[in-house]
């Protein structure tokens, strides 16, 4: 999942890059419609993409949970899982809402209600926490998964005891 990730996140801030530039462009006088077009599509992609983490998270802690309580493996697995969520969470949650109120924003600028300097502003702040939270998720992605494939390792030890205990 973190290199699927690694992929969104790179494909997303080339299109939050790109509606950047065009944005100037359209400071500049060029027409919006690029802008508007390149900059919605990466909005989308970028609640995507950020949602995709929250789903990978809970889905996988789901299984981990499950796995913990079925094999009775030690608690702290689940609190390890719980806290790669806990890190993740704020950080994806708050990319996405600053990419909805850039959106917005732009919005405003479109329909004349607005100026284009809030808009800026936000989509500039959005970039970069954009940038600064997908390393974040894709490190917590990566730690969960070796997490599964220690809940893995540990199901299957128990797993063979118990076998090795009913057929002594």
């Amino acid at each position: 999942m973190s290199r699927l990730l690694a992929l969104m996140a790179l494909i997303d801030f080339g299109l939050l890059s790109i509606a950047t530039v065009l944005g100037f462009g359209h400071v500049a006088g060029a027409p919006g419609g690029a802008h508007i077009g390149v900059a919605l599509a990466a909005a989308v992609f970028t609640l995507i993409t950020h949602c995709a983490v929250f789903t990978y998270l809970i889905g996988t802690g789901i299984g981990i949970g499950e796995a913990v309580d079925g094999h009775r493996l030690p608690e702290e697995l689940k609190r390890r899982a719980a806290r790669f969520k806990a890190r993740a969470f704020p950080f994806a949650l708050f990319s996405m809402l600053l990419v909805i109120l850039t959106a917005a924003l732009g919005a405003r600028v479109d329909i004349g209600t607005g100026g284009p300097m809030p808009h800026l502003a936000s989509a500039l702040i959005a970039l970069a926490f954009n940038l600064w939270t997908y390393p974040i998720e894709i490190r917590v992605a990566a730690e969960n998964a070796e997490l599964m494939a220690e809940i893995n390792v540990l199901a299957e030890q128990m797993l063979e005891r118990e076998s090795l205990s009913r057929s002594a």
